[in-house]
């Protein structure tokens, strides 16, 4: 007998990562895409035969980031979506006062990718790799944006 489905397994957690900010005079970058495990490797071209996935997936990462004091957003990547009925993945930015809250949803809807998807597959990934490249920067405010 099968057991009940008990709907989404959520994980909630905090960390700290000392050093992963990059400093450049009154300027401050940073990724907010954090698990790199979430990117597949591109499919090799001329590759004949089908490709098993160990199982379907659907993850949601939510990274909320606390904008310092002193700064303000100057640059936060374009939201990005991009699917098909084999994988997906989406990345999203948004400003809610003093947080910058990033989401980034992936899904893989297939167990069995064969050889005539393979460049519907690779598009998705090589859209996601230029994402999990972007990186939101700050700029130090104005002593007069500060006072305020």
């Amino acid at each position: 007998m099968r057991p009940p489905d008990r709907g989404p397994v959520v994980i909630d957690y905090k960390f700290d990562l000392p050093d992963y900010v990059k400093y450049d005079q009154n300027e401050m970058y940073i990724n907010l895409n954090m698990d790199k495990g979430l990117i597949l490797e591109k499919l090799t071209e001329g590759r004949k035969v089908p490709v098993e996935m160990k199982n379907k997936t659907q993850k949601r990462l939510v990274t909320i980031l606390n904008i310092p004091k002193g700064y303000e957003v100057e640059y936060m990547p374009p939201n990005i979506n991009v699917n098909n009925e084999i994988e997906g993945f989406s990345s999203t930015y948004q400003l809610l006062g003093s947080k910058l809250i990033h989401i980034c949803d992936f899904y893989i809807n297939t167990l069995i990718l064969q050889p005539s998807e393979f460049e519907k597959y690779n598009a998705v990934i090589t859209q996601q790799v230029k994402a999990y490249n972007q990186a939101v920067s700050f700029k130090k405010k104005s002593t007069n944006d500060v006072k305020n």
